[in-house]
C-alpha cells in the first residue's frame, strides 16, 4: 500500500472513502475479521449509538484548564434490589476555558464515569483538583479518616494523631 494520507473527514465521500479504508487495509490479512459496517457508522459517531455521551474538557490555544471535583452523592446502581440508593464518590467537572460550559455529569443520580479530558501532544493541562467528599454522609464511617484527624491501627483502635505543624 502507497503513503496514508490522513484529511479531516467532511463531506460524504469522505466518509465512505474512510469506511473502506479498513478494508483495503487489511484485504490480504486472513485474520482480520471486519467489523459490520451499521456498528461501524456507530462507533465513529455517523449514526445515533446506545451509548451515553460523556462529557469532554477540551484544550483551547495550546492549554487545557478545567476543575475536577470528588464528590459524593446516592447513585442508581444496575441491579440494586435496597430500599436505598447507596451512597458513592464521583467525579464532577467542567471546562474553566469556556464560559457556562456545562457541569459532567448532568444527572447526579446516574452511575457515570468523570468527564474525558482531551489534549494534544505537548500541550499545557492545568487541572485544579477539589475534594468535596462529606465523609459523615457514609453510614459505617468512611476512609477519609484524615478528615478528621484521628487514624486506625490494624486492629481497629483509634490514635490520636495530628500532623506535624511545620
Amino acid at each position: 500500500m502507497a503513503d496514508v494520507n490522513v484529511t479531516p473527514v467532511r463531506g460524504w465521500l469522505d466518509r465512505r472513502a474512510f469506511m473502506q479504508f479498513a478494508w483495503k487495509l487489511y484485504a490480504h490479512d486472513p485474520y482480520w475479521v471486519p467489523p459490520l459496517r451499521g456498528d461501524f457508522k456507530k462507533l465513529v459517531g455517523w449514526k445515533k449509538h446506545p451509548f451515553q455521551k460523556i462529557g469532554e474538557i477540551g484544550s483551547y490555544g495550546g492549554k487545557l484548564r478545567g476543575v475536577i471535583k470528588i464528590k459524593n452523592g446516592p447513585k442508581a446502581l444496575p441491579g440494586y434490589a435496597g430500599s436505598q440508593m447507596p451512597m458513592m464518590r464521583y467525579f464532577e467537572g467542567y471546562d474553566q476555558q469556556k464560559p457556562g460550559s456545562p457541569v459532567w455529569p448532568p444527572d447526579k443520580t446516574a452511575l457515570l464515569p468523570g468527564p474525558t479530558l482531551r489534549v494534544g501532544v505537548g500541550e499545557r493541562v492545568e487541572i485544579t483538583f477539589l475534594n468535596q467528599t462529606d465523609v459523615g454522609a457514609f453510614p459505617g464511617g468512611s476512609i477519609d479518616r484524615a478528615e478528621r484527624w484521628i487514624e486506625q491501627d490494624v486492629s481497629g483502635a483509634e490514635l490520636k494523631w495530628k500532623p506535624s505543624s511545620g
